[in-house]
């Protein structure tokens, strides 16, 4: 789901009501920490094996983040932290889960 998808309105309203929204994946669930290249990066049992985003077919799409890893090395920072320092900066409405 697509908070800030118009057909829903879920980032505008909370937003319209004061309501701060807790991000549950600021870094692509793994994909801005650096080790996956591919699908056989994942070890036996990863979740991500069998969700939508990460299968060998979807795969390529997730190249986006290669921009935002050269983004980091530009800026002598790793791509987590870039991720983080932007959406706090940008979007302080919204709270991010590390772990």
């Amino acid at each position: 789901m697509d908070i800030e998808d118009p057909k829903l309105d879920l980032l505008k309203t909370a937003r319209e009501l004061g309501v701060a929204v807790v991000s549950y994946s600021p870094l692509g669930r793994g994909m801005l920490t650096g080790p996956y290249k591919s699908p056989n990066d994942f070890g036996p049992g990863d979740f991500r094996s069998i969700a939508p985003h990460f299968p060998k077919e979807n795969f390529p799409e997730n190249s986006r983040f290669e921009k935002i890893i050269a983004i980091a090395g530009r800026k002598k920072c790793t791509a987590s932290q870039l991720t983080l320092a932007w959406l706090l900066a940008e979007r302080p409405d919204i709270i991010p889960i590390l772990g």
